[in-house]
């Protein structure tokens, strides 16, 4: 129930900052409108601009922003490093080099091993 007050709340956020924007540049909101990222990276932050501490706005937004790609990141190799473990990808606790990275667990290795693979890859 609070999540979706929020998103409406964020919802009526947005166009109201949207419908300010089309009336300050004499346009119609469908010609202000923007979809994709262009919405968050640039009608947001020129809404924001115009509020009264401007940059502490923008800082927060930014900082929302990072917040929200960090925690979509984790969640995602949380996903991945789960189903690797329930396929029994993690690695033989016998084999010779765990044996000798005994400061290491085997579930670190795989999660290290998947952040460095997903570097490489994108």
């Amino acid at each position: 129930l609070l999540n979706s007050f929020t998103s409406l709340y964020a919802g009526v956020a947005v166009f109201a900052m949207l419908g300010h924007k089309a009336h300050k540049d004499g346009r119609s909101v469908a010609d202000v409108v923007q979809s994709g990222e262009g919405l968050a990276f640039v009608a947001i932050p020129d809404g924001l601009s115009e509020l009264p501490a401007a940059g502490l706005w923008c800082f927060i937004f930014f900082a929302m922003l990072f917040a929200l790609a960090l925690d979509s990141s984790i969640a995602m190799l949380e996903s991945w490093t789960t189903m690797l473990r329930d396929f029994g990808w993690e690695g033989d606790p016998n084999a010779p080099a765990f044996k000798r990275m005994k400061w290491i667990r085997r579930q670190d290795a795989l999660v290290g091993s998947s952040c460095a693979v997903g570097c490489l890859i994108s």
